[in-house]
């Protein structure tokens, strides 16, 4: 673990024979820099870039269970998610 990129820069996003799997998370006040930061992150060592609006999006077109209670939560709350709901 003393070269991280060396396993994954080219290679698959998370080895499966290390017993700690990297993670990133990237946390800051709106208009900050976070999403330029979280895709140069990306390019450079090949991690996956996941961002909550978008998978909120899929979710609702998913026309799954999970979907129906975040458009209702929605709809009563405005555009608010409870942290809570979402982890």
């Amino acid at each position: 673990m003393l070269e991280p990129s060396k396993y994954v820069k080219g290679h698959e996003t998370v080895p499966q024979d290390l017993l700690i799997k990297p993670k990133i998370c990237v946390l800051g006040i709106p208009k900050s820099g976070k999403s330029d930061l979280c895709q140069a992150l990306s390019q450079k060592t090949g991690v996956v870039h996941l961002q909550f609006e978008n998978m909120i999006e899929d979710f609702i077109k998913r026309e799954s269970s999970f979907g129906h209670r975040l458009v209702e939560m929605m709809k009563a709350k405005g555009r608010e998610i409870d942290d809570l709901f979402l982890i």
